[in-house]
């Protein structure tokens, strides 16, 4: 059974992410992110207050799910070794292949911001490793979904033993403190971030984007609690109270942090932060299976069809390979160019929603680099 609101979820997040990362490379006010923004006040930065606290955690919640539906069909083994092609190869082999570019530019964005020469004086496969090793820091994701899926496996052999009584319907009392339960954990997972000076070359800036505790709550909610057929209805019946509620709420944390160090782990700890991450993840998940459970394919207009699908079946491919576009373009704009700030801003959604896309078609063309950068086996596999 495909169960297509998930995988619509899936792409239209993934095309967010993209999206985010547009705002995200010339932001001001986040230390250590980006190349940096043109002004001390930037209006547009209001998309990385409104987009970042949900986008992974809703992309973790929805992997969850995917296990948990993968399980029931492959055995441990099985899942084991896709998960290991799909999420360690690229996080691993793709570094040298293909990474090892975004690493450069990430790099260069990093001299330019700070004024800085990182590897300067280094022979030329010093700086190979280092670029590569830099270019696995966009794959954070992926990384953790490999861990993720170790550690699920022995938890569904224990649950499958429960599985009568895992199968039980839950009374809706149970399920909306379960709900409390979600943003309970979510928040006190976020507390065990560490402090520091914000800087990249700070070991806590770099727990700030792994978070892997916090990241792992809501992986194991989508695969125990989300995934509950009694849990999505009565998202559904909730959703005129989830949905308003998350667009106050996000609305409210822009303006009175804007400015502030979305990275930092005062703003990662912060109630606010976590309150509306958990409503526009349950928001989310009312929506999509109250009006977007639908196989795209099967659209009524053949050119929507043909782009949805299309974006349905690359997500995962175009999630890999946006972080080399946006890193490369959006150096060069920045470093050899004096365009506007809004020529900037333009020319970079042009590439990472139009360079992105056919790079991965370039990609996906060529076995080597698609077993490598991708890990798809096979031109039809997703």
């Amino acid at each position: 059974m495909r169960y297509h609101y998930l995988d619509n979820i899936r792409w239209v997040t993934v095309l967010l992410v993209m999206f985010f990362h547009v705002f995200y490379y010339f932001n001001a006010y986040c230390m250590g992110s980006g190349i940096g923004g043109f002004s001390d006040y930037q209006p547009q930065d209001a998309i990385v207050y409104l987009l970042y606290p949900w986008l992974m955690p809703l992309l973790f919640v929805v992997a969850g799910m995917s296990s948990r539906y993968a399980l029931q069909r492959k055995s441990a083994g099985e899942y084991l070794r896709t998960r290991t092609r799909k999420l360690l190869v690229p996080a691993t082999l793709g570094l040298f292949v293909f990474q090892w570019m975004a690493g450069y530019f990430g790099m260069q964005t990093m001299n330019f911001r700070f004024h800085a020469d990182l590897g300067a004086g280094q022979p030329w496969w010093v700086m190979y490793i280092m670029w590569a090793v830099c270019g696995g820091g966009g794959l954070w994701f992926i990384q953790l979904l490999w861990l993720f899926s170790l550690i699920i496996i022995p938890i569904h052999r224990i649950g499958s033993r429960l599985k009568r009584a895992s199968n039980r319907t839950l009374p809706q009392w149970f399920v909306l403190v379960l709900m409390l339960l979600f943003g309970a954990l979510l928040y006190l997972s976020n507390q065990t971030v560490m402090d520091g000076d914000n800087s990249m070359q700070d070991p806590a800036m770099l727990y700030n984007v792994y978070r892997p505790l916090y990241y792992l709550t809501a992986y194991l909610f989508g695969y125990f609690f989300f995934v509950r057929e009694e849990v999505q209805c009565l998202l559904v019946r909730l959703r005129w109270m989830t949905i308003p509620a998350a667009l106050v709420c996000g609305i409210w944390l822009t303006i009175t942090t804007f400015g502030q160090d979305a990275y930092s782990p005062a703003y990662i700890r912060s109630v606010g932060n976590n309150l509306y991450a958990w409503l526009v993840v349950l928001a989310m998940f009312a929506i999509f299976r109250r009006w977007c459970n639908y196989d795209t394919s099967q659209l009524r207009n053949s050119s929507a069809a043909k782009i949805c699908t299309f974006f349905r079946d690359a997500s995962y491919g175009l999630y890999i390979l946006q972080f080399f576009v946006y890193m490369s373009v959006g150096y060069l704009l920045r470093a050899y160019t004096a365009l506007p700030a809004w020529t900037m801003y333009v020319l970079l959604f042009i590439a990472m929603f139009g360079v992105t896309p056919l790079l991965y078609l370039l990609v996906s063309h060529i076995p080597i680099l698609r077993y490598c950068v991708l890990g798809i086996r096979k031109k039809s596999a997703k």
